[in-house]
């Protein structure tokens, strides 16, 4: 498998910089090759490349099971989310790419009127159930609802899309006058970030953009779009205690790969607690109690 250079998927560039081979992390679909990193150095995009083909993530995300989409009930990012809306506009029309079953636009009070976009067949008729109109499974032909939305919502979803870029650009064409995307993902300059890099629990198969506060003013000016609000969070909330515990399993897993360039020290060290659990791990340690995502809200300039 060739580790060579891939064009930037959100600004074209040529020349980034391949940061190394992804650990496996276990997700919705069986991934047996991981992929490479890369960086752009324009937009500070990093993606990854090789990727699962958009017909077979729909095919896996069809056969999900549609109440474990969007995990448990109480989630910081809705929170966050339906907070930023609720102070921005007392009623008015709600998108949610990537509505799921509805879980997120039910929380919003009668007062909005509320549409999704979603993949997933099974996803798209409970939210429809709930009342929830779907206007189509992706952001593209949506040309008939241009300048039609309050406000937009990525949650957890930006980082699904292998041209982020184009995505934003077709949902700002949705946008009316003076509304808002609220997006919501991971965010690559978070210390857990930095720290595990390549080893980092994100790195789900359906997971293949990854952002940070720097590629979103990089968008802003493509897209005459303007920041307007900045909140990192974590997914869930945690003492400091549980906070040292994480931080204390990814810096053993962190020394643990690390000596893998040395064979020999690996083996040996994988003889000593806690190494000789790490071995045996099939997925790099979660950090959900760790402020490691953002959540980024902006504002249409026309």
């Amino acid at each position: 498998m060739s580790s060579s250079s891939h064009k930037c998927p959100s600004c074209d560039e040529i020349h980034t910089k391949n940061l190394g081979l992804l650990s496996k992390v276990d997700g919705i679909i069986d991934l047996p090759f991981p992929g490479y990193l890369y960086k752009c150095n324009s937009c500070s995009l990093l993606f990854r490349r090789p990727y699962i083909p958009e017909s077979k993530l729909e095919e896996a995300y069809n056969e999900y099971p549609v109440d474990k989409v969007l995990g448990g009930d109480r989630r910081t990012d809705f929170e966050l989310a339906s907070d930023v809306i609720k102070n921005s506009f007392s009623n008015g029309k709600v998108l949610d790419i990537g509505c799921s079953n509805g879980s997120f636009l039910n929380k919003l009070p009668e007062s909005y009127q509320k549409f999704g976009v979603e993949i997933s067949k099974p996803a798209q008729s409970i939210a429809k159930q709930h009342g929830i109109a779907i206007v189509g499974s992706s952001l593209n032909h949506l040309e008939i609802y241009h300048r039609m939305f309050h406000v937009i919502t990525f949650i957890d979803v930006i980082e699904h899309l292998p041209k982020p870029m184009e995505s934003l650009k077709n949902a700002a064409k949705l946008l009316l006058p003076g509304g808002i995307i609220i997006i919501a993902t991971g965010n690559t300059n978070s210390l857990a970030w930095r720290l595990m890099r390549l080893d980092y629990w994100y790195y789900f198969p359906q997971h293949v953009s990854f952002f940070n506060l720097n590629w979103f003013k990089w968008a802003c000016k493509e897209l005459k779009l303007k920041i307007i609000k900045i909140i990192k969070y974590s997914h869930a909330s945690g003492r400091s205690i549980n906070l040292c515990y994480l931080f204390s399993r990814c810096l053993a897993f962190w020394v643990w790969r690390n000596a893998g360039q040395h064979p020999p020290l690996q083996k040996f060290i994988s003889s000593f607690y806690p190494f000789s659990r790490i071995c045996r791990w099939s997925s790099p340690p979660e950090t959900y109690f760790w402020k490691d995502h953002i959540l980024v809200v902006l504002k249409s300039q026309i």
